[in-house]
């Protein structure tokens, strides 16, 4: 009498479970298929059954669709992303649908926290947290401006002060923000004063650093203003001091002749009053070069105490502005003000002002310095570094997910949730960068959909269902055999 193996039913029972579970999970992020494997155990005696191999992991690629949370990743290749289970433990998943929980941790569904580089630069595996602090501030340490003073521009007369509140006393104006240590901005604003020539009369004595004027024909001399005249005056002279008692107007140079009547000429040149807090900061006074480039060496600070380079002996400003002839750079301190901090040696880059003809021009450019922001966006770049994005503008790497692989990923056990667990048949994590081990880049906002081929599964699904439809008829008639040779025994 034949012999059915209970195995057969088992086979097939089991064939519909795995059919099963790849339909019921079709919609499920990052689930991997499994194919069903069984074979007869013998080709003599059908008794023996079906051997159950298992069900074999179906690790293809699944489609990758955009997400709307910028936390959700999706593994372009290979690789897996590693949790921590509530535990401790550790498990295997292909779903990157990820979010952020109050506390800053990357967590999915179950609360299980993506395994990464807490700080991008080592390799030292974390939980990854993200920092929702504000960025901090960071002070100014340059501001360059590109400019051109026309050749061409109107001349303002010697006989109208300088001031602020009256246009009619300079040409144009700049305004430049930058932060201090405390990230409050602070306005440098700059006006520029293309001022008329000045012819004065006036005695020297050769060796004497100065001159004298009639004190009738002081105004219209300052401090820092370039002097010139046919002999007697040596190249790049300055006037350092003006006495407004007894016309002594003291100059950066030894007069090289006596003369008691002679000309000395201020020729046109572009002034700059740099401002911060409705405070004079520095005076600057231009000097360009006949190609129209700024002459470096010659341009110089002019103020209540002039200084041109830190080793010329006169006194020092009480807000040090210094001139650096190599640099073409301006550096000064800016006050605290009603509110912040105060910024010392802020340099003011000028190297590349001009004049040229045509009109005035002028940017603010390579202004570093910003004040805090706050947290305004998260992005998964393909490297897989965790970028944050702050309302100052600046952009922060706050970490790094990482990818493990294996070397016989079909060894992987399945698990709970959507997730897999190492094996000795799988052996050891290798864990690094996207694009390490074999692994793929990460498709940040994006989700990878599982690889079941609903309309295959479908058709595996009718031909399971009739294997099991048959076995069990086998089993039923072999019931009733039984039954019936009982009977005849009776």
């Amino acid at each position: 009498m034949f012999q059915l193996n209970p195995t057969l039913l088992n086979t097939a029972s089991l064939n519909l479970e795995v059919v099963g579970n790849n339909i019921t999970n079709s919609g499920v992020s990052g689930y991997k298929s499994s194919d069903f494997e069984s074979a007869l155990a013998g080709a003599v005696r059908s008794s023996q059954g079906a051997q159950i191999k298992g069900a074999k992991i179906n690790m293809s690629q699944g489609s990758i669709v955009a997400s709307v949370s910028p936390l959700s990743m999706a593994i372009n290749g290979g690789g897996f992303f590693k949790v921590q289970k509530i535990d401790g433990s550790y498990t295997y998943t292909r779903d990157g649908s990820f979010q952020m929980d109050k506390l800053g941790f990357i967590i999915n569904a179950n609360g299980d926290k993506l395994i990464g580089f807490p700080d991008a630069a080592t390799n030292a595996q974390g939980v990854l947290q993200i920092d929702t602090a504000k960025n901090p501030p960071e002070v100014s340490t340059l501001a360059k401006i590109e400019m051109n003073l026309p050749a061409e521009e109107t001349q303002i007369s010697n006989a109208i002060t300088f001031d602020t509140a009256d246009t009619t006393s300079f040409n144009n104006t700049t305004s430049s923000i930058v932060y201090d240590p405390v990230g409050v901005a602070k306005v440098i604003q700059t006006y520029y004063r293309y001022e008329e020539e000045k012819n004065k009369t006036a005695s020297l004595t050769a060796g004497v650093a100065s001159i004298t004027v009639p004190t009738a024909n002081l105004p219209g001399l300052k401090v820092g203003q370039r002097v010139t005249a046919s002999s007697g005056i040596p190249d790049d002279t300055f006037i350092v001091s003006i006495n407004t008692n007894t016309g002594v107007v003291g100059i950066s140079k030894q007069a090289t002749e006596t003369s008691a009547s002679k000309t000395i000429t201020v020729p046109t040149h572009w002034e700059a009053y740099i401002y911060s807090n409705s405070q004079e900061i520095a005076k600057l006074n231009f000097v360009f070069n006949a190609d129209g480039t700024i002459n470096k060496n010659d341009t110089h600070v002019a103020s209540t105490s002039y200084s041109k380079e830190l080793d010329l002996p006169t006194p020092q400003p009480v807000v040090a502005a210094v001139w650096d002839v190599a640099k073409g750079q301006l550096t000064f301190d800016i006050p605290q003000g009603l509110s912040g901090e105060a910024i010392t040696a802020l340099p003011l880059d000028f190297s590349d002002v001009t004049k040229y003809a045509g009109d005035f021009t002028a940017s603010s450019t390579q202004i570093d310095g910003y004040p805090p922001g706050s947290l305004l966006g998260i992005s998964v770049e393909r490297d897989g570094k965790i970028l944050a994005r702050y309302g100052n503008g600046q952009q922060q790497v706050q970490a790094q997910v990482m990818l493990a692989n294996f070397k016989n990923p079909n060894g992987l056990e399945v698990a709970r949730d959507n997730q897999f667990l190492s094996t000795l048949a799988s052996g050891v994590e290798d864990a690094g960068a996207p694009g390490q081990y074999g692994t793929g880049a990460i498709e940040g906002s994006s989700v990878e959909q599982s690889n079941v081929d609903l309309t295959g599964e479908m058709i595996k699904l009718i031909a399971a269902q009739r294997n099991y439809q048959s076995v069990a008829q086998l089993i039923k008639k072999q019931d009733e055999v039984l039954q019936t040779a009982i009977n005849i025994g009776q």
